[in-house]
């Protein structure tokens, strides 16, 4: 329990000597909390330019950073523009177009007329299709395996399911082009066909067949002739060696059969 003290001053009396005697403070005193003040804010001060030190640091760090990552952003972009530019030149240069109609032969299909131009690598249909007409530039079978996507094009403008198109298939899905391409997913590529549908007449309706790889196909597709390969320019030098050969067999023969006879033939 608090004690109590009762003294013959008023209220108002008492506060009075509070105050007083909190203010009765000797000069030396008041000289040492000024001091023990400025100590304070000085240290307060210290402790704020340490924060704003560390602060900028972390700003010119930052800074840094984005000139070091924008330095190597553009650097990126250069080379990425170089290696598109040397990639657009290969790709140009190299064989895009799979489709050698120079291997098949024109022919009447259905009322339909198909002829074949090998040097400019396209197809030309002229008539009035009784059925559907169709003219196989890979034949049935063909089973040609792509392990990457391609792209079918070269059907004349126009076209659709019910007029003509350029078709292709892998197993049982067929992919059609109505003059726009179409891009095929790997797989193996069963045939490539043109095709006039039944009832349909045409007048020197040109196809452009193509098949290329899906990378070097722009949008919208670039019709290209075939091409042959290196290896396919390989193995047709290794023929024509070959069938050269054989030809030098057969004239040498051919020619000591008719040498007149001698004495060293007869020895």
């Amino acid at each position: 329990m608090d004690e109590k003290f009762y003294t013959p001053y008023t209220k108002t009396e008492i506060l009075r000597a509070f105050r007083r005697a909190l203010g009765d403070l000797t000069d030396p005193e008041v000289f040492a909390l000024i001091r023990n003040e400025e100590t304070a804010r000085e240290a307060a001060d210290n402790a704020l330019d340490a924060e704003i030190t560390a602060v900028a640091a972390d700003l010119s760090a930052n800074y840094a950073r984005a000139d070091a990552l924008a330095a190597e952003t553009a650097a990126r972009s250069a080379a990425d523009t170089a290696h598109e530019a040397v990639l657009a030149v290969l790709s140009d240069s190299a064989p895009k177009n799979a489709v050698n109609v120079g291997t098949v032969s024109g022919q009447t299909v259905n009322g339909i007329t198909w002829t074949v131009d090998a040097a400019n690598g396209t197809v030309t249909a002229n008539g009035t299709a009784s059925g559907n007409s169709f003219f196989y530039v890979w034949p049935v079978n063909s089973n040609v395996p792509y392990a990457f996507p391609t792209v079918l094009s070269g059907c004349p403008s126009g076209g659709g399911a019910s007029a003509y198109e350029l078709q292709a298939a892998i197993g049982s899905t067929v992919y059609h082009d109505y003059g726009s391409g179409t891009e095929i997913p790997a797989g193996t590529i069963r045939y490539i066909t043109c095709c006039i549908r039944s009832g349909n007449t045409v007048s020197d309706l040109v196809f452009h067949p193509m098949l290329c790889p899906a990378a070097l196909q722009p949008d919208p597709p670039q019709f290209v002739p075939y091409c042959p390969t290196l290896p396919e320019l390989y193995r047709m030098m290794l023929q024509g060696r070959s069938a050269a050969s054989a030809e030098q067999v057969r004239s040498a023969e051919g020619s000591a059969a008719l040498r007149p006879e001698t004495e060293a033939d007869d020895a």
